[in-house]
Parts: C-alpha cells; structure tokens; sequence
C-alpha cells in the first residue's frame, strides 16, 4: 500500500506534468492490465447476455402474483450455471427483492 501511494504522488505526478495528463491516466492503467491480465477470469461466451436478461424480466413479470415456496429446496439450481454468484455451488437465498 505504502509503495503504490508513493509511486501515484511521485512517478505519476511527474508524468503528469512532463509528459501530459494521457500519459499519466495511460501508464498506470496499461500497467494495472498488464500486471493483472492473469488474474482475470476468462469465461466462454454463452449467447447475448441480453437475451439472458429479457428472459429474466419476461419470466419475472409474468410471475409477479405467485405466492413464494415455504421451502427454499424446491427453487431452481444449477451447479454449473450458477458457479460464479453461489457458494460451493449453492444459489443464496434471501428474502430481499420478493
């Protein structure tokens, strides 16, 4: 932490006012890609992600007047589409947003 804030008020300041406002905006960011690009987690496209959320909103409208399950057992998983917003393969449920 105490290397990158001396780093941002020194080398990117003196880019700044040497070089050019780009620059200083530029070199960091190409940097934090190029450094972080490993770290990324690179998916396989699966369709429009459009057509995914119309999907949601038409199937959320027409269920608006349902009553919700007692059980939270019965709504729908999937352990691999669900992988990347569920813990150890588990949607989490929540009684927000009814």
């Amino acid at each position: 932490m105490g290397v990158s804030m001396l780093v941002a008020v020194t080398v990117i300041v003196y880019i700044q006012d040497y070089i050019g406002w780009g620059w200083g905006l530029g070199v960091p960011s190409i940097v934090a890609f190029v450094f972080g690009y490993p770290l990324y987690r690179n998916m396989d496209r699966s369709g429009s992600p459009f057509t995914r959320l119309v999907q949601v909103c038409v199937a959320a409208y027409k269920k608006r007047n349902l009553p919700m399950v007692s059980d939270a057992k019965m709504l729908y998983e999937n352990e691999e589409l669900d992988a990347s917003i569920s813990v150890a393969g588990r949607l989490l449920h929540t009684k927000q947003m009814k």
